[in-house]
């Protein structure tokens, strides 16, 4: 928690002070350093503490045993297995992997910035990063849900180069968060309605596959295919997360009504593809569990891009900052409390 307050209080500082730091170089040190010595706090309790996800990572990377997925996710587990047999020791492989998963996210965001909302500085939403770092999806996804948050990483960094028009670098980064979670896949749509090379009926296309698609897949015998069953942690959360994002749309487009930039404009179809996306996984029959998992994809993409909105399109710079960053962490805090009173 300690690691956590300090990355708290350096996201406040960078609200109130966003230029106290000139040079990008010099912030991208301060983020990394700060960024691995919360992992270290993270990693340093393997072994010591239950942490389900993680324990089986670890009982995987230790073990000759293959598994049918393994295939499908072959970047992630060939990794983790290589570094493993290089280190020798758990700690130290997972320390590697943060590291990789924070370049992806440093240099995803920067890059949707500078695709999107070019014309805001990048001193203005420095915090935007730390408060990633304090975000329930990455919180989560550090403790547990480690393939999908590294995933969403690569994911934002393939988004962002595609928003630059790097799109062979894009088509790459996104084939890779593929193969490190499978379940990537299913936001494909999005990359493509950033592109200048396809058409919006090809993204309409790739929509009314989705459902195809996850009927094969949750229908299938075949090992290749095996998959979590899932929890169930109660079907009113699905719907509140569609609710969710139904109201941010909506905020989008009520405050887009007049006017709207070619940035804005592509925000505007991504919250839809996002909620459309959302839709069909709700109507496959998903258990509960499974779909939250999902809800945190579109969470954990949401929140840099949504920051960079407000930032650019609200007045009253430092309250709309200080308001995003400290909403952004109700869920968590939420969570945290509702464990504590568990306990007790």
């Amino acid at each position: 928690m300690i690691a956590y307050g300090i990355i708290y209080l350096l996201g406040l500082l960078l609200i109130l002070r966003p230029h106290i730091i000139h040079k990008e170089k010099h912030f991208f040190l301060l983020w990394i350093v700060f960024s691995m010595t919360l992992s270290v706090s993270i990693r340093s309790i393997i072994g010591s503490v239950e942490q389900s996800d993680i324990d089986q990572y670890v009982f995987l990377m230790q073990s000759d045993n293959e598994i049918p997925y393994f295939l499908r996710e072959f970047i992630f587990w060939f990794l983790i297995r290589f570094l493993y047999n290089i280190t020798g020791n758990e700690i130290i492989t997972f320390l590697i992997l943060d590291f990789i998963l924070f370049i992806a996210l440093y240099k995803g965001f920067f890059l949707i910035k500078s695709a999107f909302y070019p014309k805001i500085k990048n001193t203005n939403v420095r915090y935007l990063l730390f408060g990633s770092l304090l975000f329930f999806p990455y919180v989560l996804g550090m403790n547990n849900y480690y393939r999908q948050i590294i995933a969403t990483a690569t994911l934002l960094y393939a988004i962002g180069s595609i928003g630059n028009k790097k799109t062979l670098q894009g088509v790459f980064l996104f084939i890779v968060s593929v193969f490190i979670h499978n379940p990537s896949i299913i936001f494909a749509p999005l990359l493509l309605s950033f592109s200048k090379y396809t058409y919006k009926i090809t993204v309409i296309s790739s929509l009314l596959l989705i459902p195809i698609v996850f009927q094969f897949v949750l229908s299938s015998d075949n090992g290749f295919f095996a998959r979590g069953l899932g929890n169930h942690i109660g079907e009113n959360i699905a719907n509140i997360y569609l609710l969710v994002f139904f109201a941010i749309f909506l905020i989008n487009l009520t405050l887009d009504t007049f006017k709207s930039s070619h940035g804005e404009q592509a925000i505007h179809y991504f919250l839809f593809v996002s909620i459309i996306i959302y839709v069909f996984i709700l109507l496959s029959g998903m258990s509960s569990g499974s779909s939250e998992r999902f809800a945190f994809y579109i969470f954990a993409l949401i929140f840099p891009v949504m920051g960079c909105y407000f930032e650019q399109k609200m007045r009253g710079k430092v309250m709309i900052r200080l308001i995003y960053y400290h909403l952004s962490i109700i869920p968590i805090l939420t969570f945290y409390l509702d464990s504590l009173m568990v306990i007790a």
